[in-house]
């Protein structure tokens, strides 16, 4: 089901290394300390609560970090009064580490929630999110969701600190809740630049997104053996900003297989990087494919990868598909229509 996205806050308790929210409010000077006053009254979020009900059936409240309005509760009652069947937070988890808290949001219509958890390393977690002590109340806060039956996606974003530990997350996982296979989902999400580099970046923040964006290949080995340990204890997964030649046992776990019908194809040509001027950017200029795309026979389901990656390390290695192993792809997703 397709979701309605309500932007309620850009308030975070947190400062995460690649959040993008800050590439995308970069007019502000410290999007994490932003104040909730002076941002759009609990009267105006109704209003658009009510708007949306009549396009769709679903909503999906997002921030900056949802929970840190005191008001939640409310538009999350407001929303399921108003028809909603899906009513969904974006959330980190910090503050669902109070169980009434929780009971109050699920009491009030709350029935689906994405989590950010990107490590099960508590150091690690200090260090993406640039917190302390924040890792064991997200994890009470995803027990407290489990114990409420609460639908849950896990939003996993790949990076250098994590790549190499994807399968002991889910091992980690599949162990802290006998609820967890039935209740959750993990979305392995490819990190994305937090910072414009088309837009002549200092060679540090260059150097440092350079650093925390692994390469495909360094991956490689590390998704294939994640995704066979989701398969294996039949948790739920999807694979965002990884091409599908990266997956092609599990290409039908990748977000990028897309129905060329509903997902049109733009070229174009980047005036100042060279090496992307052969390369074909997809959706809105976030996507890029590469010149050996053309030779694949998935070229028209795939929407390539962040188009930041070439900027980072080049044109990636790809394995394009034969005409058989698009046959394959195809055949099994007719079964499981």
């Amino acid at each position: 089901m397709v979701k309605e996205q309500l932007t309620i806050t850009y308030t975070c308790n947190q400062k995460c290394i690649f959040c993008i929210f800050e590439k995308m409010n970069r007019d502000r000077k410290t999007f994490s300390s932003m104040p909730v006053s002076g941002e759009i009254t609990t009267g105006e979020l109704k209003k658009k609560i009510d708007e949306y009900s009549k396009i769709n059936d679903g909503i999906l409240f997002i921030g900056g970090e949802p929970t840190i309005r005191q008001d939640l509760p409310e538009l999350i009652k407001y929303a399921d009064e108003c028809g909603f069947k899906i009513i969904e937070i974006n959330t980190n988890g910090v503050r669902l580490a109070d169980k009434d808290y929780v009971k109050k949001l699920y009491e009030n219509g709350l029935n689906s929630v994405v989590l950010s958890l990107h490590t099960h390393r508590p150091e690690i977690y200090d260090k993406i999110s640039r917190t302390k002590n924040h890792f064991s109340k997200v994890i009470r806060g995803l027990k407290n969701l489990l114990e409420l039956n609460v639908e849950i996606r896990i939003v996993h974003v790949i990076n250098q600190y994590n790549y190499k530990s994807l399968s002991d997350f889910v091992d980690f996982l599949v162990n802290l809740d006998t609820n967890f296979k039935k209740r959750a989902s993990i979305s392995f999400t490819f990190i994305r630049s937090n910072i414009d580099l088309d837009d002549n970046p200092s060679k540090k923040d260059f150097e440092k997104i350079k650093f925390l964006t692994p390469t495909f290949e360094e991956l490689r080995p590390y998704l294939e053996e994640v995704m066979k340990n989701c398969r294996k204890n039949g948790i739920r997964f999807l694979v965002d900003g990884v091409p599908l030649c990266y997956m092609k046992e599990f290409t039908q776990n990748n977000l990028n297989l897309v129905d060329k019908k509903h997902r049109p194809i733009t070229f174009i040509k980047d005036k100042s990087i060279e090496a992307e001027k052969h390369s074909r950017v997809l959706f809105n200029n976030i996507k890029s494919k590469c010149l050996e795309c053309q030779f694949c026979h998935m070229n028209n389901e795939c929407v390539g990868f962040y188009k930041e990656y070439i900027q980072l390390h080049g044109e990636p290695e790809l394995f394009p598909f034969t005409n058989k192993e698009r046959s394959e792809v195809f055949k099994w997703r007719r079964k499981s229509l």
